[in-house]
């Protein structure tokens, strides 16, 4: 083998270790901050404000629990915890532990609603205060409603953390990327210089398209990743509303909708890492190796 076509297999095959290094990192990272994005938007994000939903018709419930008048009003709030509730157990977002959870808050609710309307059925006493204190203590008492339900909200909040996350791990894998990407595009350019003194020609058109591939996709994508990262940050905050009243919940909802839109399509995006990759190595190929093939067999003079 010649001199030169050794020159061209080296960078050949530096050429293809850094596309495939920087195509597996670039993959690495973008899929591993994107794939909660859409469970985030479509799953935790509407149980955590379904859960903020049903405390702040119990807390309303509570308000009118003493008051026999506003009977109708307590009943109507808690069909709406119910409701709630209910939304959460689909959502499924802490698992096992969640849904045990909720099992036992439906019981306690129902053991609450039949001690208030017995208490509104009786006449101001003893009997009517008893069948009070025993609602508060459903409701406030240890491994009450109201513990309870607070636990869980900790749970989802830890999950939502988890998901808007951006780790070590994460910071790591973007950090190679740009590295892997860096050494790929000075050895784009070094081998078209190589090539043009080498053989007088003007440009290498398919490691052209090669380096102006590579530094379109990554730019685009760490564009949507950084939208993503802040995007992130912003529905953590949406979600810390609280059990505020219902037009801070329902302003909170579409915040988060607004904050994650376009989310599935930037997140189906990752698998396309993969196809660009598989299309850079292939340029790169049909730029080197018709040359590695005309010179593999001339000897060095």
């Amino acid at each position: 083998m010649s001199g030169t076509a050794r020159e061209l297999a080296r960078r050949l095959w530096l050429l293809l270790a850094l596309t495939t290094a920087a195509t597996c990192a670039l993959f690495g990272s973008y899929q591993g901050l994107l794939c909660t994005a859409v469970p985030l938007r479509d799953t935790s994000a509407p149980a955590v404000l379904a859960l903020d939903t049903a405390r702040q018709a119990l807390d309303q419930a509570r308000a009118e629990d003493e008051d026999p008048a506003a009977g109708a009003d307590f009943q109507s709030h808690l069909t709406v915890v119910s409701t709630s509730l209910a939304a959460v157990s689909a959502e499924d977002v802490t698992g096992l532990s969640g849904r045990q959870t909720l099992q036992t808050v439906t019981g306690l609710l129902t053991s609450y609603g039949n001690f208030v309307q017995l208490a509104h059925q009786e006449p101001p006493g003893p009997l009517r205060t008893g069948y009070l204190h025993f609602a508060q203590q459903v409701l406030d008492g240890d491994e009450g409603i109201t513990q309870l339900l607070a636990g869980l909200q900790h749970r989802q909040r830890a999950v939502v953390g988890r998901q808007t996350s951006v780790g070590p791990a994460l910071w790591t894998g973007w950090a190679l990327t740009l590295v892997f990407g860096a050494a790929l595009i000075v050895a784009l350019v070094e081998t078209q210089v190589y090539l043009r003194l080498r053989f007088r020609r003007r440009w290498n058109r398919p490691l052209l398209a090669a380096c102006a591939l590579l530094a379109g996709g990554v730019a685009v994508l760490a564009v949507f990743a950084s939208w993503t990262a802040s995007a992130y940050g912003d529905v953590r905050g949406a979600l810390a509303v609280g059990t505020g009243d219902a037009g801070r919940i329902q302003a909170a909802g579409k915040d988060v909708a607004r904050f994650l839109a376009g989310s599935g399509f930037r997140a189906g995006l990752a698998w396309w890492v993969l196809v660009v990759g598989a299309v850079l190595l292939g340029l790169v190929a049909a730029g080197l190796w018709p040359r590695v093939n005309d010179y593999r067999f001339r000897r060095t003079r």
